[in-house]
């Protein structure tokens, strides 16, 4: 019981809870999780080639941000318009704005 009590009480610490209030606590590999999951929700069935698509966008996406969405379009033979360009850029900034606020 007293090895473990420090790492108890270490739980509620303040600014350990501040910092899960304001989404700091995730790691890179719940950031990516949690982009899989979003794609290719838990709550709907999947079967394999969807998660493994799921999968690999969210990489994409982890790695690159929307703009490398492009890239994947273009070799779907998709043509990537003026308004999709712009869209990835706006998705690529509102995130980096959104994790320099957060850092």
């Amino acid at each position: 019981m007293q090895e473990t009590l420090p790492t108890f009480e270490a739980s509620w610490d303040e600014n350990l809870l501040q910092s899960v209030l304001e989404g700091l606590s995730q790691n890179n590999n719940e950031a990516l999780n949690h982009l899989v999951w979003d794609i290719s929700p838990k709550e709907k069935f999947a079967g394999p080639e969807t998660v493994l698509t799921a999968c690999a966008l969210a990489i994409c996406l982890f790695n690159g941000g929307a703009k490398t969405l492009q890239t994947v379009l273009r070799g779907l033979n998709l043509e990537v318009g003026v308004h999709c360009k712009s869209g990835f850029g706006i998705i690529d900034q509102q995130r980096l704005c959104y994790r320099r606020k957060i850092t």
